[in-house]
């Protein structure tokens, strides 16, 4: 956090922008965990398709503003091997969840709606120190 300071201390129009960036991600994210907890409460095929079409929106939008957030951020030099770090356990919770994929059921949706409300907790503390 320390080095995010350092570097856009004299841009303050980068700064808002940062800013705009991360408020933006909780929003998405907000959004996201809302859509999958719905469709654990809802039994309408049409209107679970619907939500899953906002849902997939959501990552649309999410993609690109977290690329171009991590490129300002993250030292050049450094964002593969941290990426590759955040990677690790991703992809130990996704093979985790999917090999017990018939134990969990809905949870799954429940599960993700979590990480995203954490994610959105996250990038909203992320805000505050840019």
């Amino acid at each position: 956090v320390t080095i995010v300071r350092l570097k856009f201390k004299s841009n303050f129009n980068q700064n808002k922008f940062n800013y705009i960036q991360c408020i933006e991600i909780s929003i998405i994210c907000i959004i996201c965990a809302i859509s999958l907890l719905t469709v654990i409460f809802i039994q309408d095929f049409n209107f679970i398709l619907f939500i899953f079409i906002i849902y997939e929106i959501g990552c649309g939008a999410y993609r690109p503003t977290l690329s171009s957030l991590r490129s300002k951020l993250i030292p050049h030099q450094y964002m593969a091997t941290i990426i590759n770090i955040f990677r690790i356990p991703l992809n130990i919770i996704v093979v985790v969840v999917l090999i017990n994929i018939q134990y969990f059921g809905n949870t799954v949706f429940l599960i993700a709606a979590i990480m995203l409300i954490i994610c959105a907790l996250s990038s909203y503390n992320l805000s505050k120190f840019i």
